[in-house]
């Protein structure tokens, strides 16, 4: 592997650069990471070009010196499946092993997601010695084993006969080709991660997960995806201080089992009855297949005057919106959903956010933020007891949030990402 002098123009080769491409988060939050590192990556000097061949992309702005080829074309929104994945392994490594793109570059870089066991990549099983493999960031494993990585399977029973036949069907025959070449996957997976020169993980979390799979003195470094920033930013204007003792609440995700809006409707219920007088109100950003199970909860608790649903947004400066209009940003998720928060924080807005995975690493409690186990709707209700009515708590939570800013910021995180790689 030859070093890669400083002066030099970079050209790299991300394949894959995501499995779903997406510029607002749409599909989740791994096509979204990828767009905006290859956007931001794109916009520094040393840089004379980009190519990211994705198996899907949703409509994304162009990125200026880069060139992204999506080899799968689905329904738009279609979910992709591991056949698909598998698909793109096998077709992208013949496709563009003997190309321009690949030969000229100094860097290969698989971004994300790699997992265990299912993702590979040939560009790193026949590596090529005079050319640098990077890996990530990767990112933590989700922690309750309830919750697939494909949302739209876990509510099947909504769907027609049909397209739940279609889903038995994958369903078998996935359990018995894993059953088959599972071994076979895992030992790709291994190959493919021992393989790189350099390994990105997000956050400590996902190292300490990931690291009994690193070779011996293989380099393991933490590189933390980041947010837009020039969207995601504190409100410019001046606004009136508070002065009212109405508490404002904000649930940004979708509305599925693994982002536990459930949890958050309960603990206003919880909090009324800890706080006759409390006066609290809040705006669920997002749509999903448990939208009407929610507002029954909500009428059921009796609580519906509390809560509005805000249905789905299409851009990003939508969300940032809603950020600016409340006070304190509810996550109860049962699984790791760390994009909104680093987008609230950084618009200077606090969080309250589950104890799994990395959380516990972003937000400081009781300093930017508050954390409460999951499941755990009495305990998130103590959090907005406590905030209610306390505008310099809010006020004070608020200047912290801010100072997590520049931790998130995608052009600081990419010249970290340009010395490593150097």
């Amino acid at each position: 592997m030859s070093k890669i002098h400083k002066n030099s123009s970079l050209q790299i080769f991300f394949c894959p650069a995501s499995d779903y491409l997406n510029q607002y988060n749409e599909t989740g939050s791994h096509g979204q990471i990828s767009y905006q590192f290859l956007k931001h990556l794109a916009a520094k000097p040393i840089v004379k070009s980009l190519f990211g061949a994705v198996i899907m992309s949703l409509d994304v702005d162009p990125i200026k010196k880069t060139t992204i080829v999506p080899l799968l074309k689905k329904e738009k929104g279609g979910a992709l499946t591991d056949y698909d994945s598998l698909y793109f392994y096998i077709v992208s490594y013949f496709k563009y092993v003997g190309s321009a793109q690949y030969r000229d570059a100094q860097i290969v870089h698989h971004i994300i997601p790699f997992a265990l066991g299912r993702s590979f990549n040939l560009f790193f099983l026949f590596k090529d010695r005079k050319k640098k493999y990077i890996i990530g960031p990767i990112i933590g494993p989700h922690i309750n084993t309830q919750i697939t990585a494909d949302e739209e399977y876990v509510f099947s029973e909504k769907k027609s006969l049909t397209i739940r036949f279609k889903e038995f069907i994958y369903q078998s025959s996935k359990t018995v080709l894993l059953g088959l070449f599972g071994k076979v996957l895992h030992w790709l997976s291994l190959r493919t991660i021992r393989n790189a020169d350099i390994v990105f993980f997000s956050d400590n979390h996902a190292f300490n997960y990931h690291k009994k799979y690193l070779s011996k003195n293989q380099k393991g470094i933490i590189l933390d995806t980041g947010i837009d920033t020039a969207i995601f930013k504190p409100q410019v204007k001046k606004v009136n201080e508070k002065k009212d003792k109405l508490l404002r609440v904000l649930f940004v995700g979708r509305l599925t089992k693994r982002k536990g809006c459930e949890y958050l409707i309960r603990a206003i219920c919880e909090a009324k009855k800890l706080k006759k007088d409390i006066t609290i109100h809040c705006d669920i950003l997002g749509v999903g297949p448990l939208r009407d199970e929610l507002v029954s909860l909500a009428k059921e608790l009796g609580v519906s005057k509390n809560i509005t649903f805000l249905g789905g947004v299409k851009s990003n400066e939508d969300i940032v919106k809603n950020y600016y209009k409340t006070d304190i940003v509810c996550l109860p998720a049962l699984s790791e959903t760390f994009t909104v928060t680093k987008e609230a924080m950084a618009c200077g807005k606090p969080v309250i956010v589950t104890d799994i995975c990395s959380n516990a690493e972003r937000v400081k409690p009781g300093i930017n933020g508050f954390v409460v186990p999951p499941q755990d709707p009495g305990a998130i209700a103590k959090v907005l007891v406590k905030a209610a009515g306390e505008s310099e708590l809010i006020k004070k939570l608020s200047l912290n949030a801010l100072k997590t800013r520049p931790l998130y910021d995608w052009s600081n995180i990419l010249d970290s990402y340009l010395k490593h790689i150097a």
